[in-house]
């Protein structure tokens, strides 16, 4: 198990490396499809479940949406901000997720409890390689996760953004338009 653990560490690593090098030189490319973003949600959900016990990951609002997106990668930008949300409020025990439809778009938020990120520091929080300094000792990662989640949906032409109160938990969001041929008006 535990070199299971350290194996799939690492082959994230890697992985995030990778995405950054196609990141910068525009080789990103993306496999779009429509597909029901609950289905998707509850993919990410069963996965994530089987890796942490401590965590609920609740569904608070579920408005049923289609998205033209490519779903592994709008699914790996959801894996990222579960797993943040779970890593970064150590102690505490759920998670709210909310998938609301706004006029053309869909706008995907987790909400965490846990230790918040500092107001002089927010404005940082998508840029490659940072790392909250009060908690880059504490907690592993390259601080490439949330950069690589916000070129995702900045090629998808969504939005993504974050509200933080230390001490208190986060909220990080994700916007995608909708597919408007198929989701109910």
């Amino acid at each position: 198990d535990m070199a299971n653990k350290q194996v799939r560490k690492l082959t994230e690593i890697v992985d995030d490396l990778l995405d950054v090098t196609k990141i910068q030189s525009g080789k990103m490319q993306l496999n779009v499809s429509t597909y029901s973003m609950q289905d998707s949600i509850q993919d990410c959900i069963n996965e994530m479940q089987q890796y942490t016990q401590g965590h609920q990951l609740i569904i608070e609002k579920n408005d049923p949406v289609n998205v033209i997106a490519d779903r592994t990668r709008i699914e790996q930008v959801i894996a990222n901000l579960f797993s943040n949300a779970i890593k970064y409020s150590p102690g505490k025990d759920k998670v709210i997720l909310n998938i609301a439809r706004a006029d053309n778009d869909v706008k995907f938020s987790v909400t965490d409890f846990g230790i918040g990120i500092p107001h002089d520091q927010q404005s940082y929080i998508f840029d490659r390689f940072f790392r909250v300094h009060e908690s880059s000792q504490n907690f592993s990662g390259l601080g490439l996760g949330l950069y690589i989640s916000a070129e995702i949906i900045h090629r998808h032409r969504g939005k993504v953004g974050m509200e933080s109160e230390e001490g208190k938990g986060s909220t990080f969001w994700f916007t995608l338009p909708l597919d408007t041929n198929t989701t109910d008006q």
